[in-house]
């Protein structure tokens, strides 16, 4: 039973908490939130290098899904926060970040596989490259309308860093949808070979 809820532990849990994200970042904020998500991120995703057992690793995947709900609402609501007139553009930024991860971080993980069933989930520790980046650049708006603060172009890197961030959480709870990848997921690649 708990072999076959490892894979979509992050789903539920995410189903479960996300209701509450909005009440959590009243309390705390946006940039709190998300910054929080991606640091959680870091250390549930990377969990299963060193985890002994079923159980545990079962566990920190609802940890893991918790954090995706944190990630994903701070994201969409500082995107709507920050992009206020060219939402499109953004859509498209966002689209090619989703992408640009699912190409990049399921064919590593898949590489990380053929060497050891634990090394995959070394990937979630690529999110700590970004929070430097995050802790400088992201903000809590100010006001009802507020417009982020930089030039066009330097809207791009915000958005990428925010779409790359929802790609890679959501990769933990949403591989099930992309079934020819299924063999990069770490839990997947852990389940076949046998190993801890």
């Amino acid at each position: 039973m708990l072999v076959r809820l490892l894979v979509p532990a992050p789903s539920i849990s995410v189903a479960i908490f996300a209701p509450f994200a909005g009440l959590i970042a009243d309390w705390y904020g946006w940039r709190l939130m998300l910054l929080a998500g991606v640091m959680l991120l870091v250390i549930a995703g990377c969990a299963g290098l060193f985890l002994p057992d079923l159980s545990t690793i079962f566990a920190s995947r609802l940890v893991l899904g918790l954090v995706v709900a944190l990630i994903m609402t701070a994201q969409t609501a500082l995107t709507g926060d920050y992009f206020t007139d060219d939402r499109s553009a953004l859509s498209g930024f966002e689209i090619l970040a989703w992408n640009f991860g699912g190409l990049a971080f399921i064919s590593l993980a898949g590489w990380f596989a053929a060497a050891s069933p634990r090394l995959p989930f070394a990937i979630y520790g690529v999110a700590a490259v970004f929070l430097p980046l995050m802790w400088k650049v992201i903000v809590d708006p100010q006001g009802t309308s507020p417009v982020f603060p930089c030039s066009p172009a330097g809207k791009i890197l915000p958005s990428f860093i925010m779409g790359s961030r929802l790609r890679t959480a959501r990769a933990s709870s949403s591989r099930d949808e992309h079934v020819h990848f299924r063999h990069a997921d770490p839990v997947v690649v852990f389940l076949r070979d046998g190993r801890l």
